[in-house]
C-alpha cells in the first residue's frame, strides 16, 4: 500500500509527543513492506526515513507545489498528524489533503483534546476526515458530532531501546553521574514549563534520600522555574547527553506530574503521554495524575498510582512513599501491550470500513 504521512513543522530533536507519533507511525509503516512518504511543510527533510520538507506552504495547504508532490507519490491512503490536534484548521487540511491525493482515504490522529467555536464545528462536520483517531475516551467524545468514525488508538513504546539496566550497568552510570548509591531518585521527563505542574517535584526534598530528577526537552524553557527548582533541590537535566532510555535505566520511580484540566486547549500533553510508556518499559513504578487516557488503559494497582489531586504536594509525597515500598507490578509487561505498529495497523485497516 501506498501512504502518506503529513505532519506540519515536522523537524528533529523528535523529544516531544506528536513528533514522536508521526515519526514512528513512518518507520513502522516502511518496516511493515509498505511504500511510505512522509511531507513536513516549514520542517526539515530527512535521511533516515522518507520525510519530504516543503518550505512556504501556507497554513490552509492551498498549494500547488505541495499538491504535486502528493499526486506525483499517488497515495492510497493519507495519514494526518496535525501539530495542533482537532482544531478547526486541522479539519480544513483533512478537506485539503483528499483533494491534493485524488479522494484517498485521510485518518486524521486526535492526540488532544479541543472545543471548538460554533463555526469551527461547521468546518469539522463539512471536512470530517474518513476517520479519526482518538487517543482517550474523553477526546472521542468531542468528536460525536463530527459525523467521522471515530476509533480509539494507543500509542507505542520501543521496547528495545527501552528496557531496565542490568545492575552493573545501572551503578556504574550512576557513580558517573554523582548519585549516591543509597539515593532514590524521582524521575520526570518532558518541559520546564509551569502548565505541567512541577511543584510535586521541589515537595519531594522533605522525602529523605530521594532526588527528585527533571530532564527538560528542547522547547523553551522557562528559566525562572529552573531557578525556582534548582534552589528547592530538583537536578534538572537535558536529554540527550546519557541518552534519556538510561536516564529511565538509573532511576527508581517515574512522575507524570501535568494536571488533567477542564480547558482542552490548555492540555499540556497529549492524551497518553509517551514517557510514561518509557518508564514503565523499564520496569519504573510510575505516580501519575488521572491524566488524558492513562485512566482508560491502566487500573489504580501496586506499580502504578494515581493521585487524586495533582494540585496536593502532600498526597505526591505519600504516594511516592508508598510506591517505593511496594512490590514491582509488572510494568513493563503492561507497556509492551502498546506497540507503534499496532498503531499503525489502527490506522490503515480502519479506513477499510
Amino acid at each position: 500500500m501506498r501512504v502518506l504521512v503529513f505532519c506540519e513543522r515536522l523537524a528533529p530533536p523528535f523529544d516531544e509527543g506528536i513528533k514522536n507519533v508521526a515519526v514512528n507511525l513512518i518507520r513502522e509503516l516502511v518496516a511493515a513492506g509498505h511504500s511510505v512518504q512522509g511531507i513536513t511543510v516549514d520542517g526539515a527533510g530527512s535521511s533516515e526515513f522518507p520525510l519530504l520538507n516543503l518550505d512556504g506552504v501556507n497554513r490552509a495547504l492551498l498549494s500547488r507545489r505541495l499538491s504535486h508532490s502528493i499526486r506525483a507519490f499517488c497515495p492510497d491512503r493519507v495519514c494526518y498528524v496535525p501539530t495542533a490536534s482537532m482544531t478547526a484548521a486541522a479539519f480544513w487540511r483533512c478537506r485539503m489533503l483528499r483533494l491534493h491525493s485524488d479522494g484517498a482515504p485521510v485518518t486524521m490522529f486526535a492526540p488532544q483534546p479541543r472545543n471548538l467555536a460554533w463555526w469551527g464545528n461547521i468546518i469539522s462536520t463539512l471536512c470530517r476526515p474518513d476517520l479519526v483517531l482518538a487517543f482517550s475516551s474523553s477526546t472521542a467524545a468531542l468528536l460525536s458530532h463530527v459525523g467521522a468514525r471515530v476509533a480509539r488508538a494507543g500509542v507505542g513504546v520501543d521496547a528495545r531501546r527501552f528496557s531496565p539496566l542490568d545492575r552493573q550497568r545501572r551503578e556504574r552510570l550512576r557513580a558517573e553521574l554523582g548519585i549516591p548509591a543509597d539515593c532514590r531518585v524521582a524521575l520526570h521527563v518532558g518541559h520546564l514549563h509551569r502548565n505541567r505542574n512541577l511543584e510535586p517535584l521541589k515537595a519531594l526534598r522533605e522525602l529523605e534520600g530521594i532526588q527528585a530528577l527533571l530532564v527538560a526537552s528542547s522547547v523553551k524553557s522557562d528559566s525562572e522555574l529552573a531557578n525556582e527548582l534548582l534552589k528547592s533541590g530538583v537536578r534538572i537535566m537535558r536529554g540527550g547527553a546519557p541518552p534519556i532510555e538510561l536516564i529511565y535505566g538509573l532511576s527508581d520511580l517515574y512522575l507524570f506530574t501535568c494536571p488533567a484540566t477542564s480547558v482542552p486547549e490548555r492540555s499540556p500533553a497529549i492524551d497518553l503521554p509517551l514517557s510514561v510508556f518509557e518508564a514503565m518499559a523499564c520496569d519504573l513504578p510510575v505516580v501519575t495524575s488521572r491524566f488524558g487516557g492513562l485512566p482508560d488503559l491502566f487500573a489504580d494497582a501496586p506499580g502504578f498510582r494515581y493521585v487524586r489531586n495533582p494540585l496536593d504536594n502532600e498526597e505526591w509525597k505519600e504516594k511516592v512513599s508508598g510506591a517505593l515500598r511496594e512490590p514491582p507490578g509488572a510494568n513493563r509487561q503492561k507497556a509492551l501491550s502498546y506497540t507503534w505498529g499496532a498503531l499503525a495497523t489502527r490506522a490503515l485497516g480502519a479506513c477499510n470500513g
